[in-house]
């Protein structure tokens, strides 16, 4: 299925490890927003591996209080959010 697919990739990518990575990301910091695990964990594995630092978060309350709460040298660089998540939507997470 869907979910096992992803699995399999992650094992993969995990496996080649950083020796692999571009660096082209290399030290940015990126706020990954998915009410999916596993969406979630394959874009912050993607991420990773070209070097960014990523924090994930399962729902739009949590990813606003990372972005209030980050102190100011350590802001994020970009935010990715679903946004079909249930309750607050993408929509309305950007927008505030």
């Amino acid at each position: 299925g869907e979910i096992a697919a992803v699995k399999d990739i992650s094992a993969e990518w995990r496996a080649a490890g950083a020796a692999t990575a571009d660096g082209v990301l290399s030290g940015a910091r990126i706020l990954v927003a998915d009410d999916i695990a596993d969406a979630r964990e394959l874009v912050a594995l993607t991420l990773e591996r070209h070097g960014a630092r990523v924090e994930t978060c399962a729902a739009g309350a949590a990813a606003l209080a990372a972005l209030d709460g980050a102190a100011l040298d350590e802001r994020f660089d970009l935010f990715i959010c679903d946004i079909g998540m249930p309750g607050e939507d993408g929509y309305a997470i950007i927008k505030k």
